[in-house]
């Protein structure tokens, strides 16, 4: 894909966005200003939320070299420390989920959704041989349980944390854009060169 299509011109614009926003809610994390408004979450949840955004933004950063070189040969390792990124992100949302959160019913929801959205990641991570159409089914996987996070976070938030909310879903669904470009510049490559 060229480096001016508007997909990628589009990715480019949200991600410097978001890593701005990431890196300040980073700072605010980790100078726990966020403890007022929510007496439940404790230092350390705090401190792992800020490593969610930290997290994040090495994530869109390397999402934005990747698609910069194109999905070239080059560029591939930064493809597999975005995804790596991707599972820390996940595995510290659920480490927060499981220890800091009050039990309830959407949080329970949460919890095995992220259980399985990091079994899809590290699926996508790893596996060399699924194939093209079981490649796309695992990361179709991986959208629905995002927006299905999406809809549970919207419902359990409140008026003060509102736009971190707001924040995360927007992350996550930039970050599946990169995986779907990823895929889709993968397999093109692979169709032109007669190789599946």
């Amino acid at each position: 894909m060229k480096k001016t299509s508007p997909v990628v011109i589009v990715h480019f614009v949200l991600a410097a966005l978001l890593i701005c926003f990431s890196v300040y809610s980073a700072v605010k994390m980790f100078s726990g200003a966020q403890a007022g408004s929510s007496p439940e979450i404790n230092r350390l949840a705090l401190f792992l939320y800020g490593a969610v955004n930290v997290f994040n933004v090495l994530a869109l950063l390397a999402s934005v070299v990747y698609l910069w070189n194109s999905y070239s040969k080059k560029a591939a390792g930064w493809y597999k420390t975005f995804m790596y990124l991707n599972v820390a992100v996940t595995l510290l949302l659920l480490a927060v989920d499981c220890f800091y959160m009050a039990f309830n019913f959407i949080l329970v929801s949460s919890v095995i959704l992220l259980a399985v959205k990091a079994a899809a990641l590290l699926t996508l991570t790893f596996k060399k041989d699924l194939g093209k159409k079981n490649t796309w089914i695992v990361f179709f996987a991986v959208l629905t349980l995002d927006v299905v996070l999406a809809v549970f976070a919207f419902i359990s938030a409140g008026r003060e944390n509102l736009v971190y909310v707001i924040h995360d879903i927007a992350s996550r669904f930039i970050n599946d854009l990169v995986i779907a470009l990823a895929i889709r510049g993968k397999y093109a490559d692979k169709d032109r060169r007669g190789t599946t």
